[in-house]
C-alpha cells in the first residue's frame, strides 16, 4: 500500500483532479506496476481517510498537508 500510496501522490501532484479510472488509465499507459484497480481503490480510500487526498463526488485531489511532504 505504500508504493501505490507515493505513486498516486506523485501523480496528483501533477495532475490537479482524477478519479479512479483516469488514475488507472495514466498509470496503464506508464506501464506502472501499480495500475490495479483494486489496489488503487483501496489506497485511496485509506489516503482519504487519513487526510492524503480529499474526495469529492468521485473526484481525487492532494491535499496540502500532502502535497507538502511529497
Amino acid at each position: 500500500m505504500k508504493d501505490e500510496r507515493r505513486a498516486i501522490l506523485t501523480y496528483l501532484r501533477h495532475v490537479p483532479a482524477a478519479d479512479v479510472h483516469m488514475i488507472l488509465d495514466d498509470f496503464s499507459a506508464m506501464g506502472s506496476r501499480h495500475a490495479d484497480r483494486a489496489k488503487i481503490q483501496a489506497a485511496l480510500h485509506a489516503m482519504d481517510d487519513a487526510g492524503d487526498v480529499l474526495m469529492r463526488n468521485g473526484i481525487y485531489r492532494i491535499s496540502e498537508r500532502a502535497r507538502a511532504e511529497i
